[in-house]
């Protein structure tokens, strides 16, 4: 009764808006001028880059409330709040064309990421979308959602002396591979509403089983290409890829993201 308590009023409440993940985003930006480039922290270039990222995540969930209803009910959009968290997003979006130029920076860095919030989610022609292209959904997700922004701020908004492909190669390259394991990974979650729907993810066109060994064989190559030791990290993601299925709890598929959050979080705590 208390753990139902907890998932209906706390859990799912929280990751209904995809809060836990911005966050992850918020602590990466601050992680690039802390270890990336080593400089002071820019709060105003943070806060801008924290808030497109919220606004694009704010914008998919209400834009898609219908197939989240069918996919994660007990956290999708309702109906009476899509219009709301739709003009939010477009708020948002906006707010870094004033907050950095009274900060004193240029926006042009920016400027790019702004299209990239709503065409992941938006049809661009004839109901044709980037969500809904087999691997290209994953490859946008991980490439213009996650790493690209992170890379710009790098090169744009830093005083590094680095060319910008070897910033992305050094610092996101691995970060660009754990994210397209993210989202395959949720992806097993949602096959049964995107078959509906005419979804195209790896789980719907090639099954969970192939799309299990695809994401073991990437954290494979992340292990060995990068170097990276076996953390409980990975070892928490193996599990919950072996063993889900897309019956199984819907919380059991934001440990990964909740770990990763907490990974961040438990230094500034403890």
């Amino acid at each position: 009764m208390v753990f139902n308590f907890i998932l209906n009023r706390v859990y799912y409440p929280f990751v209904k808006y995809r809060i836990h993940i911005s966050l992850i985003f918020l602590f990466l930006l601050i992680n690039v001028y802390t270890n990336t480039v080593k400089q002071p922290v820019l709060w105003p270039i943070v806060i801008s880059f924290f808030i497109w990222h919220f606004a694009l995540y704010i914008f998919d969930r209400a834009y898609d409330y219908k197939l989240d209803a069918i996919n994660q009910p007990q956290e999708a959009i309702l109906p009476g709040e899509r219009r709301f968290f739709i003009v939010l997003s477009f708020i948002l979006c906006l707010l870094p064309l004033f907050i950095l130029p009274y900060a004193g920076y240029s926006v042009l860095a920016y400027l790019p990421f702004i299209p990239v919030t709503f065409l992941y989610t938006y049809p661009v022609y004839k109901n044709l979308r980037s969500k809904n292209i087999l691997l290209f959904k994953n490859i946008y997700s991980a490439l213009f959602i996650w790493t690209l922004p992170l890379a710009f701020v790098a090169y744009f908004y830093s005083t590094t002396t680095q060319a910008f492909f070897e910033i992305f190669k050094t610092n996101f390259l691995g970060l660009f591979i754990y994210v397209m394991v993210g989202e395959a990974f949720w992806d097993i979650r949602d096959v049964d509403g995107d078959r509906t729907q005419n979804v195209r993810t790896i789980p719907v066109v090639f099954g969970v089983l192939a799309t299990k060994i695809y994401l073991l064989a990437l954290i494979l190559i992340d292990l060995l290409v990068f170097g990276k030791t076996v953390s409980d990290s990975t070892v928490v993601y193996c599990i919950l890829i072996i063993f889900v299925k897309p019956q199984s709890p819907r919380w059991l598929f934001h440990i990964p993201p909740l770990l990763a959050l907490y990974r961040f979080i438990a230094p500034h705590i403890f």
